[in-house]
């Protein structure tokens, strides 16, 4: 690793709302993490160490909410645990269970475990529930790199910045990649409750978890499980439609409490249909709920779908992430730092391109290789709705907290479907698309036709569809993460199929 890597990869994950860098080196291997206003401000930001605890180094990524029941229980077994910062709980807890030691932690998080002592080992570890995202790459020599987010990973230069062959049609079948894969050949991204294991002497075990269990927890206990002692917190409420369920039990909870009333934030669509303030007024004031209507249009989709993808690390064609970066930076500029966030029922199906449309686009040669090597049926990402909050939330210094829900019982239902708005002639978006996918800029690496883009683009002009505004999309959200990747990497030539396919 080069001496800068480290630094660099902190700095591009350094959004709004970092206050503090840490970075530690020794011999074969670096640690490095940025702290959130969200957290403890007493606590360092430096790695952890102990003295109780020699030779163990630790990171983490978002919040112990059992802290203070584990600080007592390592305080019996001899380790002196600082006060500030539930991380400095991390290398008494290694020292006393080993890479086992996450069974331990019920909240919101990614570590990252160097343990220096004899051959040297490294653990990575993710919650149960998959609120937090760690991405990593091996190398053939056995060295291991991870960071939060993509392009922070792409920072450490022995990294490799090739994009997956079957992305393309991923993006444009289900929108994203599916099934929790990265848009990187050879990096991955750790399961939700995973656990890897990397050994100075080159091993490299990953042991992928179960989704964590809530029992019979009530969202009411829940929500007393994620709130911040102190602080004020608000709720990202989701689009029109949705149920509000989260926003109650949270007001309800903070009455009792008899703290600051709850603002929330949810999303409406320019000229659609307002909430009735008339009618609610009172029963808010009641609830001492103060509600926020982020307003949203088309022409919003131009401006910040370059922004959202570079926060995310890789193509996303669903309005629904654009509008995620929205309620998220409402949140933000109006003072909050810390959010609860709603997990909905599990997700259907996504409606993609249909596949006569998708491989029109495609030429010969990467329509037979996708035939040939993409999965039968595509589901949607896993965990998508968690990766986005986890990566735009950070985008604006905003920790998001999951209520852990236990059944589908008691999960909301689903909110509606966020209607892809129309590439009208007029639309910001449609001139993002012709700039974007114009034959001269589009990228010449095998897999797209360039005429029949240009085809796409001049029927959506004169007629626009759903369908072909989905197509579109798709596109653009492919060829932006692939303009962001080439300025990441700027001496990366465009990547190519394989000759192999090529040539056939």
């Amino acid at each position: 690793m080069r001496p800068d890597d480290l630094a660099a990869a902190a700095g591009r994950q350094r959004h709004g709302g970092i206050v503090g860098t840490g970075l530690l080196r020794g011999d074969q291997w670096a640690l490095g993490s940025n702290r959130l206003t969200a957290g403890d401000i007493a606590a360092d930001c430096r790695p952890y160490r102990l003295p109780s605890a020699p030779g163990v180094v630790a990171v983490l990524d978002g919040e112990i909410y059992n802290h203070r029941e584990l600080r007592r229980r390592m305080r019996a077994h001899g380790h002196a645990v600082p006060e500030a910062g539930s991380g400095a709980l991390l290398p008494a807890l290694y020292a006393t269970y080993g890479p086992d030691f996450a069974a331990c932690l019920d909240g919101m998080f990614s570590v990252a475990v160097v343990d220096t002592r004899g051959a040297g080992r490294l653990v990575l570890a993710t919650d149960g529930q998959g609120a937090k995202t760690l991405y990593h790459h091996r190398a053939s020599d056995g060295a291991v790199h991870f960071a939060s987010e993509l392009p922070g990973l792409l920072a450490f230069s022995r990294v490799p910045a090739e994009p997956r062959d079957l992305v393309l049609d991923e993006c444009l079948s289900v929108g994203s990649p599916p099934g929790g894969r990265t848009p990187l050949e050879g990096v991955g991204a750790l399961s939700h409750g995973a656990i890897a294991v990397a050994t100075g002497t080159g091993g490299w075990c990953v042991r992928n978890g179960t989704e964590g269990k809530g029992g019979t927890t009530a969202l009411r206990q829940e929500v007393r499980r994620v709130l911040p002692a102190d602080g004020a917190v608000c709720v990202i409420d989701g689009q029109e439609g949705a149920t509000g369920h989260l926003t109650t039990t949270t007001a309800g909870y903070l009455a009792d409490l008899d703290r600051s009333p709850l603002h929330t934030f949810r999303l409406v669509r320019r000229g659609g249909r307002r909430s009735p303030a008339a009618l609610r007024r009172g029963a808010d004031r009641r609830a001492r709920i103060v509600r926020h209507q982020v307003v949203v249009d088309a022409g919003d989709l131009a401006d910040l779908l370059p922004r959202t993808i570079w926060h995310l690390g890789g193509p996303d064609a669903d309005p629904a992430a654009v509008e995620t970066y929205l309620l998220l930076r409402a949140a933000r500029r109006a003072g909050f730092d810390v959010a609860l966030a709603e997990r909905g029922a599990p997700q259907e199906p996504r409606v993609g391109v249909p596949s006569r449309l998708r491989e029109s686009l495609y030429t010969p040669e990467y329509h037979h290789y996708a035939r040939a090597h993409a999965a039968s049926e595509l589901l949607p990402p896993a965990d998508d709705d968690l990766r986005r909050l986890d990566h735009l939330g950070a985008a604006w210094g905003v920790q998001v907290r999951v209520p852990r829900r236990s059944s589908d019982e008691e999960r909301p239902s689903p909110a509606p479907a966020a209607p892809v708005p129309l590439l009208t002639r007029d639309s910001p978006l449609t001139a993002l698309a012709h700039d974007v996918l114009a034959p001269g800029t589009l990228t010449q690496d095998g897999r797209l036709d360039p005429r029949a883009v240009a085809a796409l683009l001049t029927a959506q002009h004169r007629t626009p569809t759903p369908e072909g505004t989905r197509a579109v999309l798709a596109l653009l959200s492919h060829e932006l993460w692939l303009q962001e990747l080439r300025a990441l990497r700027p001496m990366t030539p465009p990547h190519a199929l394989p000759g192999a396919v090529l040539a056939a």
